[in-house]
């Protein structure tokens, strides 16, 4: 197996375990065990749990990059917000409240990892100007304030779907909050 085939195997093993494990729960002998690798091959290949959790979070980023660039070519401002959300909230859903939990951790704690990588954050802010300054919103609010409302929403709205162990619809009770900001938004 080549390199980057048997890097892929590693991840994609990780993610799974990462999915339905707390993080300080994922040994590297499991990694390595459902791998069909030796310990010393993941130390060789990947080097540590926080080097191949950054390397999940890099490919959990491009990939993300890929799907919002794709999804919201030729859309308006306010659709592009709209798709933004629901990707991240489909990849929430894909990676679990555990997983999404130990993310907010890193970035509460504001681990390097998460310093110069919000995927969101710079959509979202991006989106908003070009909404804002295409008309879409009402100048009774400036950018950064249609930014932040939206931006504080998403983020307390999934901190409590993980509080509640993954228990309740983050998607409908985003978009009761989003439905709700978008409209004043654009009143």
């Amino acid at each position: 197996m080549l390199k980057h085939e048997l890097k892929g195997k590693i991840v994609a093993v990780a993610s799974n375990l990462f999915k339905e494990n707390n993080y300080e729960d994922v040994s590297i002998r499991e990694i390595s065990h459902l791998s069909g690798i030796s310990i010393g091959s993941f130390y060789r290949y990947i080097g540590s749990k926080e080097k191949l959790f950054e390397i999940f979070h890099n490919e959990l980023k491009e990939n993300v990059i890929e799907t919002v660039t794709d999804k919201t070519y030729n859309l308006s401002g306010i659709q592009k917000i709209e798709t933004l959300f629901n990707i991240y909230i489909d990849t929430i859903y894909t990676h679990g409240y555990k997983c999404t939990s130990f993310f907010l951790m890193l970035s509460i704690e504001n681990k390097k990892l998460f310093r110069s990588t919000k995927t969101l954050y710079t959509f979202l802010k991006n989106y908003v100007n070009e909404a804002f300054n295409n008309g879409e919103f009402n100048k009774k609010y400036d950018s950064d304030y249609i930014f932040s409302s939206l931006y504080s929403s998403i983020g307390g709205t999934v901190l409590d779907w993980c509080t509640c162990k993954g228990n309740t619809n983050l998607r409908e009770n985003f978009a009761l909050t989003f439905n709700i900001l978008i409209n004043e938004f654009k009143k």
